[in-house]
């Protein structure tokens, strides 16, 4: 399944943050894994959901990781807990959310966060996941069935 963009609010500008939330560490290693790529990156945080930890602590750490920023959320899992966290959040929050979250995308994100305003971003990120998607069978690319 593609990237899903959420929309908050309407208003088309530039996100100024990213903030990753998943289970366990992989925000972490995400975020590691796309510095070792492209540099230290200021504009990324992380805010994993641990085991054993409230949903609470967990819409607490996400809120301070957010604060007052136009802040991008990429999550894992659709329906998971980092997601149903996160929006419910987007009532209060100045945010937009993706879910699906990789490697190429987040790498995405991060070299066009300044360029491309919330709309453009949003709407290149998921043409983004859908084209990072390949399927070989016998060392060639074929098409995804039903895909086109």
């Amino acid at each position: 399944m593609p990237a899903m963009p959420i929309w908050n609010k309407g208003a088309f500008v530039l996100f100024e943050k990213i903030v990753i939330t998943t289970h366990g560490v992989f925000s972490e290693a995400l975020k590691n894994s796309a510095e070792m790529i492209i540099g230290t990156q200021k504009d990324i945080e992380v805010c994993p959901y641990l085991e054993g930890m409230s949903l609470e602590h967990l819409q607490k750490d996400l809120k301070e990781k957010i604060g007052d920023k136009k802040t991008l959320v990429l999550v894992d899992l659709f329906g998971g807990t980092p997601c149903n966290v996160a929006m419910g959040l987007m009532k209060s929050e100045n945010i937009a959310l993706i879910t699906g979250v990789n490697l190429a995308l987040l790498i995405e994100a991060v070299m066009n966060l300044k360029q491309l305003n919330e709309q453009e971003l949003l709407c290149y990120l998921q043409k983004i996941h859908i084209q990072s998607l390949k399927q070989f069978y016998e060392k060639k690319e074929v098409q995804i069935y039903g895909c086109n």
